[in-house]
């Protein structure tokens, strides 16, 4: 078993490290080591002063190692573009959506107001016959309550398109994220393919080098810096407001408290769970609930033909990631 798992491991490091490329960084490393570079006495003055020990080669192959890095992230990041195009109008139709859903509670409100005197005298003569018997308030009554059921359809049907486009959004978010780790994995690959390059470089050098023996006893560790994005536990720019957005809870997916019945008590109190709703809505989706035109505070300063509107964030602004030019 244990000469199965060895043959798995040497066909990995083959695949990642071809026997061409190891021909050339043993050549140079005996050729180096031949040459006594480094001298063992040199190499003693940089680690006493705490100096990383590199010739010419192993410099070099850590500039190819950074290189290759820095190129796996080149080609995740102009593979961004297609999502970027897909995401600055899904978050202005958002927007959008969002305004929509703030102006059919406008029009909820409105539609649940009290019945006023006007809207109680008779409009016809017609309709003065029924005031003595109380039937033009029960015409009114029900008038008042098909308001408020076309109002809070209306609203529904908002709040099902935003939470569409939400998840839209977010859909294309978990793309990037696996893309991104993706890129990583390739970015590692690079990265140990470099050092098993070093390595083998430096294993070479000290079987030719007079004074290998001793050089092999004080040679430090071989190390290649990593990038911040390496090692990151996500795409930071990726994951910002609108993942971290939690699941309105007040109902964007239609749900609705209990339909209106023949009394104006029971309307009034599913207007008021609808306006608590509409409450926990405005908080999870960064609308003003104090504002009174029912929209977004800083609704005049970004519109819709603006192309690097990519909204929401918490503070209302594009994404970094999204404003750079790559």
């Amino acid at each position: 078993m244990r000469w199965r798992r060895r043959e798995r491991q040497e066909a990995a490091i083959r695949a990642l490290y071809s026997a061409r490329e190891r021909r050339i960084d043993g050549r140079r490393g005996r050729r180096d080591g031949r040459k006594r570079i480094p001298t063992y006495t040199g190499v003693v003055d940089l680690v006493e002063a705490g100096l990383p020990v590199v010739t010419a080669y192993h410099e070099h192959l850590l500039d190819t190692g950074r290189y290759e890095m820095n190129e796996a992230f080149r080609v995740f990041v102009d593979g961004l573009r297609p999502y970027r195009s897909r995401l600055i109008p899904l978050n202005n139709g958002l927007a959008s959506d969002l305004r929509q859903v703030a102006q059919c509670r406008e029009e909820l409100l409105h539609a649940t107001a009290e019945l006023t005197e006007d809207e109680l005298r008779p409009r016809n003569p017609r309709e003065a016959s029924l005031v003595a018997s109380g039937a033009l308030l029960d015409r009114r009554r029900s008038m008042r309550r098909q308001r408020i059921e076309a109002a809070r359809s209306r609203l529904t049907s908002a709040r099902s398109a935003a939470q569409t486009r939400r998840q839209a959004i977010l859909d294309v978010h978990a793309v990037i994220a696996e893309e991104f780790a993706l890129a990583q994995a390739r970015g590692w690959r690079r990265h140990d393919r470099c050092l098993l390059r070093v390595g083998r470089y430096w294993e070479c050098l000290v079987q030719t080098h007079p004074e290998g023996p001793s050089l092999v006893t004080i040679l430090p560790k071989p190390l290649l810096d990593k990038p911040d994005w390496l090692e990151a536990a996500r795409w930071q720019d990726t994951a910002g407001a609108v993942l971290a957005m939690a699941a309105p809870g007040g109902g964007p997916d239609g749900s609705e408290t209990n339909t209106d019945s023949n009394t104006d008590s029971n309307t009034d109190s599913n207007t008021a769970a609808d306006t608590g709703m509409d409450t926990d809505l405005d908080k999870d989706w960064g609308l003003d609930s104090t504002a009174g035109s029912g929209t977004r505070p800083d609704t005049d300063t970004e519109t819709a033909d603006d192309p690097d509107m990519t909204w929401p964030t918490p503070d209302g602004t594009a994404p970094e990631w999204l404003r750079q030019e790559f």
